[in-house]
């Protein structure tokens, strides 16, 4: 009998740790430092990472300018999450089903490992900016870049409504990577001000002219504020 309990109490302790076994190895194992992130795998052929994603955020740039067009929010920004999650935070896989994000920008289609929670990408759902789906018809469609950059452009609305000025936030690019990088809209909800740029907003500031000769310029009636 007590090899037994002692058998059962290991497997229970297993069982706890199994998520945070789960999140150690999507967080390490999977890095591929020095080239494209997975989610940009069908990037076109370059010299150098930079240059597959520049080719890349160019094909893309008709979905870009419509997302930038129906949500009001600077394509650079959008740009700049795809961009630096290529770059910065290259992956060699999602890890399947044990990632909870999928899609150019990694966007976090459940919030925790077990369970849907409320992600951004649920919350612009809910907010009426995208249709609602369920967590793994979201996972699907974020597969697909152009759904992939309706979601990021719809996430930064988000944060741009929630900042009460979102003429201001619309082309601060830095600041919208930061927010996207960092938190969800219900967060900055009660986030207080002065928020500074973390390590995805200073690569998007670097990174500003980069990003232009991507995708080009927003409407000057756009970031007139």
């Amino acid at each position: 009998m007590a090899i037994v309990a002692a058998a059962v109490v290991a497997l229970i302790s297993v069982a706890f740790a199994l998520p945070a076994i789960v999140e150690t190895v999507a967080q390490h194992v999977a890095r591929a430092p020095g080239s494209v992130s997975f989610e940009l795998a069908d990037a076109p052929a370059g010299p150098t990472p930079e240059a597959r994603v520049a080719l890349w955020l160019r094909a893309h740039q008709p979905d870009l300018s419509a997302s930038e067009r129906h949500f009001h929010i600077d394509r650079r920004a959008i740009a700049a999450a795809i961009a630096y999650e290529a770059l910065a935070d290259p992956r060699s896989s999602s890890l399947g089903y044990a990632a909870r994000f999928s899609g150019p920008g990694k966007v976090h289609y459940r919030e925790f490992r077990l369970s849907e929670g409320n992600p951004a990408a649920k919350q612009v759902e809910d907010l009426g900016y995208l249709p609602k789906l369920d967590a793994f018809a979201r996972r699907e469609a974020l597969s697909h870049a152009p759904v992939a950059i309706a979601y990021i452009g719809a996430i930064m609305a988000a944060f741009a409504r929630e900042s009460g000025q979102p003429e201001r936030l619309a082309c601060d690019v830095p600041l919208l990577t930061t927010l996207y990088t960092s938190m969800k809209p219900s967060d900055f909800a009660h986030h207080p001000g002065n928020l500074g740029n973390n390590v995805a907003g200073r690569w998007a500031a670097l990174h500003v002219p980069f990003l232009t000769s991507s995708t080009g310029t927003p409407p000057a009636a756009l970031c007139r504020a």
